[in-house]
């Protein structure tokens, strides 16, 4: 069985930092909108409520 974090999640937005003028660099930090706002770390084992990220092909 596979092991995933809540960056696999699809309901995941991850956090990011302003660094100069126009570039932003991605933390380890996010939040899951599923089904209510909460605070998640990177390496959080993913939840019940799991749901794969939408492929971009």
């Amino acid at each position: 069985m596979e092991s995933y974090t809540c960056p696999d999640f699809r309901h995941y937005r991850q956090h990011y930092i302003k660094y100069g003028k126009n570039y932003y660099l991605p933390i380890s930090d996010g939040h899951c909108v599923h089904p209510r706002t909460k605070p998640q770390k990177n390496d959080t084992p993913a939840c019940e409520r799991f749901r794969p990220r939408k492929s971009d092909t």
